[in-house]
């Protein structure tokens, strides 16, 4: 049997506490195996991620410069167009056409709206003066299920909501140290994998 393969899993129920001990530890062993193989290919991925990272700043870096050189060569060109536009355009139209391109004017049908210096703030205070702010203040509106979890009284006369007293299923073999599979009562199967915390460094 191939070492990744998953053998087949017992499909009768332990009759005896051995039986059961031995499924136990079943679990165990694979806890153990996919820990192993989480901090596998966590370690190839953090390799590759900084590869990545690498790769990604070199892009930004070298972009940076091209756009940049585009950018100030487009300032100067269209400063040269400008400057003679009414001679070099083609007659009846508002395009100037050169041997590697052209350049071009043309009215955008529908405006663009910026705020003035990028004050936001004072946009706001502004439409709110001006009784706008239900037109031009964007909410985000989601359920604060937080706040109900916080104070159930809130939840008394909510046809929308209901509260659940849930029981969560802890299987902890010993082979697995203080990793352990947990699933809800109200979703048995769907069991996760939950590692131990981290601890904290004892100050000295």
């Amino acid at each position: 049997m191939a070492r990744n393969s998953i053998p087949d899993v017992p499909l009768t129920l332990p009759t005896t506490r051995r039986e059961a001990a031995s499924i136990l530890s079943r679990i165990g062993a694979r806890l153990n195996r996919w820990a192993i193989n989480e901090a596998h290919f966590d370690k190839k991925i953090a390799k590759l991620q900084k590869r990545i990272t690498y790769l990604q700043e070199q892009k930004k870096q070298i972009s940076h410069l091209e756009i940049e050189d585009a950018r100030a060569s487009a300032d100067f060109l269209f400063a040269y167009a400008l400057a003679g536009w009414d001679t070099l355009i083609e007659k009846g139209t508002r395009t100037i056409r050169l041997a590697t391109g052209e350049v071009r004017q043309r009215d955008v049908p529908r405006p663009r709206v910026i705020i003035r210096g990028d004050d936001v703030d004072a946009f706001m205070r502004e439409v709110r003066r001006r009784g706008l702010a239900k037109r031009l203040i964007r909410k985000v509106e989601k359920p604060n299920l937080e706040a109900i979890q916080d104070d159930l009284s809130l939840a008394e006369g909510l046809r929308t909501v209901e509260v659940v007293y849930d029981t969560k299923v802890e299987i902890r073999p010993n082979r697995s140290g203080e990793m352990r599979l947990e699933a809800s009562r109200r979703d048995l199967g769907a069991w996760e994998v939950v590692k131990p915390k981290a601890r904290k460094a004892q100050k000295d």
